[in-house]
């Protein structure tokens, strides 16, 4: 037949008594289950009669089945959440003199052999190496992440806990079918809130109250190590060693913003402050500033503070912190 990678062989004696051998033959140009639905295959042999009105047609009738058994690629055991589907997970690594998040895809499946899955991905399976092995993204929306020259990075700091890089590898077999496997690079975000101090201001002080929230921002690390903090000796947040030396982070590249959450409580709160009460925080400094005029607190309201602390291009942490005008008058 004129199928690829389909053959017979048919033997016929030269008498009506003798054994006639029909062989079939498939090699790795046929096609499997990835084309045909189970991968079934019926080849139909007729051997006409000379004289149907006294013996009919012989037909012969062979069913098979090719099955791919192609097996996906493993991911690194040094950074893989699971092999199905391959599953990774980084939280960067210094590139160029400063942490970036990114990952080259060489990382991201097992070494065989010393070498990587460039290197490797046609050893074995019938896969051909042209094309080449193609890396891609599973679907359009992508924003944020970028693929080039085997490296996958985040383009925008990371202001969530963590953001999936959902990619797909494709290989060719011999054949000419094309396999398309998924896999994903979790990118988690390295720092995060640590514990921020509360705050109280006595909201009944003649000539009104102050309060510093730089003083409770803190940040750490995934592993719950100082990244930046309120220096008391220093007056000023600082960056640690580990944020400078390890992460190496810079002064330049920090900034903090103030703000209330502007929830049910401080709508209730600030919504029955009169007229020329001064009651704000400064966005850039985090000093809160409340004076009532003398008017008596009769309740405590607690309200909150955040700040957000960016590291250009890098990550954004949300640091709340609890602040509670108390009915004091000291």
């Amino acid at each position: 037949p004129s199928v690829p990678g389909i053959e017979n062989e048919i033997l016929f004696g030269n008498s009506d008594t003798q054994t006639s051998n029909i062989k079939f033959a498939v090699d790795y140009a046929a096609k499997t289950d990835e084309t045909y639905v189970d991968g079934k295959y019926t080849v139909t042999i007729t051997i006409p009669s000379n004289n149907v009105y006294l013996k009919p047609n012989i037909v012969i009738t062979q069913v098979f089945y090719i099955q791919n058994d192609y097996q996906p690629y493993k991911a690194n055991p040094l950074y893989k959440v699971s092999d199905d589907p391959i599953t990774v997970k980084t939280k960067g690594k210094v590139v160029g003199g400063h942490w970036a998040l990114q990952m080259n895809i060489g990382e991201v499946f097992e070494m065989i052999n010393g070498k990587d899955i460039f290197s490797y991905y046609a050893d074995n399976n019938n896969v051909a190496t042209t094309p080449a092995i193609e890396f891609d993204f599973t679907k359009a929306d992508h924003s944020g992440i970028a693929y080039s020259n085997q490296i996958v990075s985040l383009n925008a700091a990371l202001d969530t806990a963590s953001k999936t890089a959902h990619m797909q590898y494709t290989v060719t077999l011999e054949n000419g079918e094309k396999l398309v496997k998924p896999f994903d690079i979790i990118f988690v975000n390295p720092f995060k809130a640590g514990t921020a101090a509360a705050i109280e201001l006595p909201g009944n002080k003649i000539g009104g109250a102050t309060a510093n929230a730089a003083q409770s921002v803190s940040v750490v690390d995934e592993t719950g190590k100082d990244i930046y903090s309120w220096n008391k000796t220093n007056n000023a947040l600082e960056l640690s060693s580990l944020a400078t030396d390890g992460y190496k982070l810079t002064a330049a590249i920090t900034s903090v913003k103030y703000a209330f959450t502007k929830n049910a409580a401080y709508n209730n709160f600030a919504g029955q402050l009169q007229p020329g009460t001064k009651f704000e925080i400064d966005a850039a400094t985090g000093i809160i500033s409340f004076d009532n005029n003398g008017a008596m607190l009769q309740t405590s309201p607690e309200l909150e503070v955040v700040a957000t602390v960016t590291f250009t291009d890098l990550s954004v942490v949300t640091v709340k912190i609890p602040v509670k005008i108390t009915t004091k008058a000291e």
